[in-house]
């Protein structure tokens, strides 16, 4: 096991786990405070979407991820608007602003604006595939998914040198990652009213590779669970 190289991985930006516990204990407070009849919660629940644009914010900052941050920043911008009554729509009445945040994504990857990580990029939009991967020096992958579900096979791929780092962004999407028996997942996903699952085997005698799973999901779930190699 190389702990060395797991050490030298950048770690991601610990803002959005901020913004996550700040979101939980601000609201944790406020319904506390309003059954005792301190507060009146209703005052100050609409202004939960400021949560939504703060990871963003945070988002944004982080190398490469401007366009992704300001299309989460312009949903919360959004979703405020309307909790307020500034404007009168319904939430889901925004589902095509997606598309269009799609397309500029789609757009500055391929002006070079947006500055690629190592391994495969998968934008999916309104669909659900199933990805295979079979790489015999698998170092990772970005998935970003909207409005999706994604599937990513990984049994029949190996690792040569660990840990590898899979990248990931979902909204309104379900992600499944399936790995081989033997490899050691570490997930580092900030969840935003989201879930993080993982249900691999811990009780493996030789670790055969060393997985680290990262990104920010947001209304949506990762669900990662070791399996076999399917075969054809």
């Amino acid at each position: 096991m190389n702990e060395q190289a797991l050490t030298n991985v950048p770690r991601p930006n610990a803002g959005l786990k901020m913004i996550a516990g700040l979101f939980l204990l601000t609201f944790g407070v406020l319904l506390a405070a309003n059954n005792l009849n301190l507060v009146d919660a209703d005052r100050y629940l609409d202004f939960w979407p400021v949560f939504v644009i703060g990871a963003g914010a945070v988002k944004a900052l982080e190398p490469g991820q401007g366009i992704g941050g300001l299309i989460i920043m312009s949903i919360g911008a959004a979703l405020l608007a309307s909790t307020l009554d500034l404007v009168r729509f319904n939430m889901f009445d925004l589902w095509p602003l997606l598309l269009v945040g799609a397309g500029l994504l789609l757009l500055a990857r391929g002006a070079g604006l947006i500055s690629d990580s190592p391994g495969t990029q998968n934008v999916v939009i309104f669909t659900s595939p199933e990805v295979q991967e079979t790489s015999s020096d698998y170092r990772g992958s970005r998935i970003s998914a909207v409005m999706s579900g994604y599937k990513l096979d990984l049994t029949g791929a190996q690792i040569a040198q660990s840990p590898a780092v899979l990248n990931v962004f979902a909204m309104w999407s379900g992600v499944e990652v399936i790995v081989p028996e033997g490899w050691e997942v570490v997930t580092e996903v900030t969840p935003f009213m989201a879930g993080v699952d993982v249900k691999t085997s811990r009780a493996v005698m030789e670790r055969k590779g060393r997985l680290v799973i990262r990104g920010f999901v947001m209304w949506a779930s990762v669900e990662v669970r070791s399996g076999t190699r399917r075969t054809v």
